[in-house]
């Protein structure tokens, strides 16, 4: 197995269109000081809650079992557990 190479040394600067520019020790240090600044923690940190969020089944709201997480709800595995969430309609 090989080392992946190191950056050159120097400071990395990544200009965005809009003429800002952000400067590191390495092109990814560059991109992060620049997602840091466009992206806020908050915004973040939701993304990644949501990432890893259990997968539920759009119908009845009840977890995905393994296998059934690519579809948007209970199917292979049989019906729903549980009966349908209420929908709201607007008459």
């Amino acid at each position: 197995m090989t080392d992946t190479p190191k950056p050159q040394q120097g400071t990395w600067t990544l200009t965005a269109p809009d003429g800002r520019t952000w400067q590191a020790d390495s092109p990814i240090a560059c991109v992060r000081n620049e997602q840091r600044e466009r992206v806020p923690a908050e915004v973040a940190l939701q993304r990644i809650k949501a990432a890893v969020a259990e997968d539920l089944c759009e119908l009845c709201g009840e977890p995905m079992p393994p296998g059934e997480t690519m579809f948007r709800y209970h199917g292979l595995s049989g019906p729903c557990p549980k009966p349908r969430a209420a929908v709201q309609t607007t008459d």
